[in-house]
């Protein structure tokens, strides 16, 4: 993930990206890019911890961000229990295997990538993201 020219991402008004990923070097460069391009970034190193936040915070969730295979309970299988509190939180999966198709509900990234290819999907994801959960 090498650090390239400066993209740009609208702020999702009001809310956060909820990042999620086991290893703690790819969360801190995610987390780093995100938060540069000028997002609120919620970071959690499992699913478990992302979760329990989310069911006291469901609104302040615009994106959801997760790896797809992590220790003790998949992206896939987070998100689908996410979407029982939250069912229309948009998300973006990042790998870096090569998951079936039929197990995510939603766009994947692959690792390695870029700042720029980052930011470029979460571009494509935030316009459904704004305003998504108003109301829920």
């Amino acid at each position: 993930m090498a650090p390239e020219r400066p993209g740009s991402v609208a702020p999702s008004p009001g809310g956060s990206i909820l990042l999620v990923e086991d290893s703690p070097t790819v969360r801190l460069v995610m987390e780093r890019h995100l938060r540069g391009a000028g997002l609120n970034v919620l970071s959690f190193g499992s699913p478990d911890s992302a979760l329990r936040f989310a069911a006291s915070h469901p609104l302040d969730i615009d994106l959801v961000v997760t790896d797809v295979v992590m220790p003790r309970m998949s992206g896939p299988a987070m998100v689908a229990e996410l979407r029982r509190r939250i069912p229309t939180v948009p998300v973006l999966f990042v790998s870096g295997h090569a998951p079936s198709a039929e197990l995510l509900d939603g766009p994947l990234l692959n690792k390695p990538f870029t700042r720029n290819e980052l930011l470029a999907a979460v571009r494509q994801a935030l316009p459904e993201a704004c305003g998504a959960n108003a109301g829920t």
